[in-house]
């Protein structure tokens, strides 16, 4: 792209799919089944819904990443913080814009 002033908007699409979809890339393990297997492990014989959220903010050592987590219907989508300081599955899509010519370059990088 030739031009002396480029404008670029690197904003944060909230992507169609639900963060309780994930699943670990390495096994196909859902989020519930590995906190219900967390919760089993330390004592809870029969966790229910309420068991496992409360299980789930006691946590510390609680990190999505990317590099272990995918979006089982939204292949795309990636885990992001939001500007609002949430979690969810998202878009950041650049878009760079030619401010002498007006021209749009798209580039779709997750």
């Amino acid at each position: 792209m030739k031009g002396e002033r480029i404008g670029v908007d690197g904003s944060t699409m909230e992507a169609n799919a639900v963060l309780r979809s994930i699943v670990r890339r390495d096994n196909g393990e859902t989020y519930r089944a590995m906190l219900e297997r967390m919760a089993k492990e330390s004592g809870i014989a029969t966790p229910n819904a309420e068991d496992l959220a409360r299980f789930d903010r006691k946590r510390t050592a609680k990190k999505l990443s990317n590099d272990d987590w995918t979006s089982a219907t939204d292949a795309e989508a990636k885990i992001a913080r939001m500007k609002d300081g949430t979690t969810h599955l998202a878009y950041k899509p650049e878009h760079a814009v030619d401010l002498r010519h007006r021209r749009d370059r798209r580039r779709a990088d997750p």
